[in-house]
């Protein structure tokens, strides 16, 4: 219920935010990035934390029956890299609480899929990126066919048809909001007290919560990059 109804007032919120003459989350991401990043790339991916994986839309989609549900439709997952041999530096603070301190050109995505038959198809690519300046930025990429998704500008209303493995599926939705993410992050990250402002508020589900990412990734990292990626 907390994510739905942050979701419903994301763009209200994202008006006023832009109001105050903050930049563009987005500012320093590429305009166009290859469709299939994540592979090509050599991203590693992640569990996230149950119930922190954020909205497919900008309020609740509509399918039709009316009885499919997000996982009839969508599939997702994450995935992050870090820039080469750098590493996350953790540490403490007298109240036992852990930080993480990111290099900058840390990058974590989080992909939607539609759940279409023999294979899923990319539906849309979220990047979080950590810029030099201490900045997270945030994007929101439309995939449109082709082999690069694009950076989404505005937010649009998109009705479509697809075949999942429960039938024909009628959906209507709201895009994202290209400017809602960092402000979603800042009230549902578990971490969002090691930041100070909603600027700079850092990843959901990538930090010293997660729990899976000393167990899983890190391994996993270490077998893709030769390298631990933690700081020790």
């Amino acid at each position: 219920m907390r994510i739905l109804l942050a979701a419903l007032v994301l763009g209200g919120l994202a008006a006023a935010h832009q109001g105050k003459g903050s930049r563009p989350q987005s500012l320093g991401l590429p305009r166009e990035v290859p469709a299939d990043l994540v592979e090509r790339d050599g991203y590693v991916l992640f569990d996230g934390i149950s119930g922190v994986n954020g909205p497919t839309s900008n309020g609740p989609a509509r399918f039709m029956p009316g009885d499919v549900t997000r996982g009839d439709v969508f599939e997702e997952d994450h995935a992050a890299l870090l820039p080469p041999g750098t590493r996350i530096r953790r540490r403490w603070n007298r109240a036992g609480q852990e930080f993480w301190d990111y290099p900058a050109g840390t990058r974590l995505v989080h992909r939607f899929f539609l759940r279409t038959a023999p294979r899923r198809r990319l539906f849309e690519l979220r990047i979080a990126e950590k810029l030099r300046d201490g900045r997270w930025a945030f994007g929101a990429y439309e995939w449109r066919g082709g082999r690069t998704v694009r950076l989404r500008r505005v937010m649009a209303h998109d009705v479509f048809e697809v075949d999942v493995p429960r039938g024909h599926v009628g959906v209507e939705m709201d895009r994202l909001h290209p400017e809602s993410c960092r402000l979603c992050h800042a009230m549902h990250s578990p971490q969002a007290y090691q930041y100070q402002d909603v600027e700079h508020v850092g990843p959901c589900g990538f930090g010293p919560a997660n729990a899976s990412l000393l167990a899983r990734w890190a391994p996993a990292y270490r077998a893709a990059h030769g390298y631990w990626p933690f700081a020790t």
